[in-house]
């Protein structure tokens, strides 16, 4: 019998089998605080079976059952492969570099999603406006693909992204990791998510995620790991992403991550990213 509640792991290969054992580590250490299923869904190991062999073995450490996704659509595309293939009411998707923070963190995602009025939830928000997002990215185009070709590409997404601004400040629940009622996300695929771009856009577009839920009346909730649901104005001094020293996050990703190593210096530079002020 399918749970009310189902953990749906991305496993990328190219994430690299730590980021695995980072969340099968943190799954066992913070009890998720209610009944569910979790499924591992692995991405990208056609034609790699050793490899996945290895993967199957660190994930055999906690029950679970195992669903292989395509190679394509990113992550949102596969978080909507999922979402066809599992029967459960509410559905927590979490990519491959997620981790957890803290105890009955399910639990406390479940409580603040079932609120009247309120859409989906995540541990992390952001009011990154789009050609924000888009500029944050293009920093990290790997050398090997830059060029005459990558700098006008880099200008024509810049440009686009521009256009395509939504109102400031632009909330948006980060995708990475996420709860939402099947039913609605369902209502809410956008098609194929073939590139990089497609993925940002229903993230951090005009029509993102956060932007349709709203206009149906509905709310989204950073929740920490205190157990509070935090509106979209209170996300910069909740204590999650990229706020303060990030004590208060439930779950964490390579994002955060990336906040908790740098210097003070470049962390205002993230704050001013996120939030518009530093």
């Amino acid at each position: 019998m399918t749970a009310e509640v189902t953990v749906v792991h991305l496993v990328w290969k190219g994430t690299g089998i730590d980021s695995l054992e980072r969340f099968i580590s943190s799954y066992q250490a913070h009890p998720a605080g209610m009944e569910h299923d979790l499924v591992i869904a692995f991405k990208a190991f056609e034609g790699d079976e050793a490899r996945l062999a290895r993967y199957r073995m660190v994930a055999g450490r906690v029950p679970h059952r195992e669903l292989i996704v395509p190679n394509s659509d990113f992550d949102i595309g596969s978080y909507f492969f999922a979402a066809k293939n599992i029967d459960s009411r509410y559905l927590c998707f979490l990519n491959s570099t997620a981790h957890i923070k803290g105890p009955d963190w399910l639990r406390l995602l479940h409580d603040a999603l079932t609120q009247p009025g309120v859409g989906a939830v995540a541990p992390c928000g952001s009011w990154e406006h789009f050609h924000g997002l888009v500029s944050f990215a293009l920093e990290f185009i790997p050398v090997s693909w830059r060029g005459a070709g990558a700098g006008l590409k880099r200008r024509w997404k810049l440009a686009e992204a521009r256009r395509a601004r939504p109102p400031s400040p632009n909330y948006h629940l980060r995708t990475s990791m996420l709860m939402v009622e099947r039913r609605l996300w369902l209502e809410l695929w956008p098609g194929r998510t073939r590139t990089k771009w497609h993925a940002y856009r229903f993230e951090a577009g005009p029509k993102s995620l956060t932007w349709q839920l709203q206009a149906r009346g509905l709310e989204v909730l950073v929740v920490g790991r205190n157990g509070r649901g935090y509106t979209k104005e209170e996300w910069p001094e909740s204590g999650t992403f990229r706020s303060r020293d990030q004590s208060n996050l439930l779950l964490a990703d390579k994002q955060t991550l990336l906040y908790d190593v740098a210097d003070e210096q470049e962390r205002a530079r993230l704050r001013l990213w996120a939030w518009g002020h530093s």
